[in-house]
């Protein structure tokens, strides 16, 4: 069991890649020349920089570090060239049954539009996981990085618990930072040939920041069987319980999930694969109110190009928890991404994101929409060095009665485009036991 995969992570995140976007799994093994080889080693300590310029449409949250900048003044004003900057510094620790993983960086801004100031964010993150045996794993993390909406936007693999905090320059960023952790204990055991049993617990907390004033907590269970009908089709029923509370504000959701999981290659292609499944979840405030019910689902089409290469197209309706965000959220996300190396020199990337949905109040002034992209081309000069080019989308349309971070308007769009040189410095490499 491999609970920390290699470094590719952070260097995904400095070449404009993002780590949730660019799995490598052990039978299709990143082939680039650029941190290469990073897969093979039990333990690793690296260090990461970048250095790029180019141009934003809108500075947004950056413009706070003009003092007597108004909010107003984002969407019209802040805009021009940018110089950025990034260090990172990494460990891992990959053995069969444990994995330990911890980074720690920085990232700093340079507009000429503002006075000549430098605006830096820093970034932390340790996880841990191991498996204990007859069935039982655990995970835990803590984090420490600036409150962005990221965590709101949908992802083509869904994120672990261990995985480290995306140094995502692209992405709009509050000057506020705050600090949050997490811990899961997951089951899992085959009982008959075609019947699996599994279990699981989780808790996520996040500690008051400027811009969210109350304490975010949350922890929740659930159980499920499933029964295999044939290699591809089986039956799923499970129930969940989760709780979450928003400073004085407590929300309870029941989910369940009875329905079919398709799993197959298509007949077309022994590379594509196709999932779906559905489920509905009732939730409410508190135990006064009526519960509210809503069908929930998802969908997912993976397609294998090459020995590198690979599409994706996923949806997932349903409530979930945001530690960004002052109240559950109901939403339909989308994401879709195409990837993958043109030779071991070149490497390109495509993302597209999107999210509408409300706040626990449906109302046309709780409404939401989120929408981005991104694309990057890299080139691997050396093993050592990389050069690139990103760009990047975002637009957020927030209803009248939604208030949002300073800096972030209820109805902003931006871009932004960013060349850039990097390097990778292996401090320490162990190889792998046999």
């Amino acid at each position: 069991m491999r609970v920390f995969p290699a470094l590719i992570v952070v260097v995904s995140a400095l070449t404009a890649v993002s780590a949730a976007d660019a799995q490598w799994r052990s039978e299709r093994p990143y082939r680039g020349l650029f941190a290469g080889g990073v897969g093979e080693t039990e333990q690793s300590l690296t260090a990461t920089g970048s250095l790029g310029t180019g141009w934003d449409t809108n500075l947004v949250a950056d413009a706070l570090g003009r003092r007597n900048g108004r909010i107003s003044d984002v969407g019209s004003q802040f805009r021009g060239g940018v110089t950025t900057g990034s260090a990172v510094l990494s460990y891992s620790l990959n053995r069969a049954a444990v994995g330990l993983g911890a980074t720690a960086g920085t990232t700093a801004r340079y507009y000429p539009s503002l006075g000549g100031r430098i605006i830096r964010r820093e970034y932390a993150s340790v996880g841990a996981g191991a498996s204990l045996g007859a069935g039982f794993s655990a995970q835990a993390g803590a984090s420490y990085q600036p409150y962005s909406l990221r965590s709101m936007m949908p992802s083509l693999f869904e994120p672990r618990l261990v995985d480290p905090v995306i140094v995502d320059e692209d992405f709009p960023t509050s000057l506020e930072h705050y600090f949050s952790y997490n811990a899961g204990l997951g089951y899992g055991r085959r009982l008959t040939p075609r019947g699996t049993l599994s279990a699981s617990y989780g808790y996520r907390a996040r500690e008051r920041v400027g811009v969210l004033t109350d304490r975010f907590a949350s922890h929740g269970a659930s159980a499920g069987y499933a029964y295999a009908m044939t290699r591809n089709l089986s039956m799923q029923l499970g129930y969940g319980y989760s709780r979450a509370l928003y400073g004085r504000s407590e929300f309870g959701n029941h989910f369940v999930n009875a329905g079919v999981n398709y799993n197959r290659a298509l007949s077309f292609s022994r590379r594509t694969t196709m999932s779906f499944g559905t489920g509905s979840t009732a939730s409410r405030r508190s135990r006064s109110e009526a519960m509210r019910f809503r069908a929930t689902g998802m969908a997912r089409l993976n397609h294998e190009i090459g020995r590198s290469w690979s599409a994706s197209l996923s949806y997932n309706r349903g409530l979930s928890y945001v530690e960004t965000w002052p109240e559950p959220v109901f939403s339909d996300t989308a994401v879709a991404g195409v990837g993958g190396l043109l030779n071991r020199r070149v490497q390109a990337q495509v993302t597209a994101r999107a999210l509408r949905g409300s706040g626990y109040f449906n109302s046309d002034g709780n409404r939401m929409q989120l929408y981005g992209g991104s694309a990057a081309l890299t080139v691997a000069l050396t093993r050592y060095i990389n050069s690139g080019v990103t760009y990047s989308y975002y637009r957020q349309v927030f209803g009248e009665r939604i208030m949002v971070a300073p800096g972030f308007p209820n109805d902003l769009e931006r871009q932004s485009i960013r060349v850039f040189v990097s390097a990778w410095v292996p401090l320490y490499q162990s190889a792998r036991r046999p």
